[in-house]
């Protein structure tokens, strides 16, 4: 096999294993995930975080920062200050959280660094949960 055979091979197994991935993202109940660089630019997004966000397609957030996407002040506050401190610190983040634009709406948020090979942060993974259903149950007892 030559060389531009196995680039070839390389590159469409990469963009298989991406496109199971967003799969897999887009069929979580409930979730928003996302991947954003050092540079807070998104990477990966699934449908429910882009509905989070307030965008109708997925391809309108990549590439893109919170403030790029969201014209909500405290989302943007809320993300750029989570995503700098796991950066920063390199430690993963778990909040519960009031919805910003409907208080009565509640998250769960789970945020973690990505690592590579030579332990440098490259991204964060964020993924947040509804919990309101659970939030109001607990509130009932």
């Amino acid at each position: 096999m030559i060389d531009i055979d196995r680039q070839f091979l390389a590159e469409t197994a990469l963009v298989e294993r991406t496109k199971l991935l967003q799969t897999v993202m887009d069929t979580v109940p409930g979730a928003g995930i996302t991947m954003r660089d050092r540079d807070n630019r998104y990477l990966m997004v699934n449908a429910e975080a882009a509905r989070l966000l307030g965008v109708d397609c997925v391809d309108d957030v990549l590439g893109k920062t919170i403030g790029e996407v969201s014209e909500d002040p405290h989302t943007q506050w809320v993300g750029d200050v989570a995503h700098a401190e796991i950066v920063r610190t390199g430690r993963p983040l778990n909040q519960e959280r009031a919805g910003q634009l409907d208080p009565s709406l509640w998250r769960l948020l789970n945020a973690a660094p990505v690592i590579d090979a030579n332990g440098t942060i490259t991204a964060v993974v964020e993924v947040s949960l509804d919990i309101t259903a659970l939030i109001h149950e607990l509130t009932l007892r």
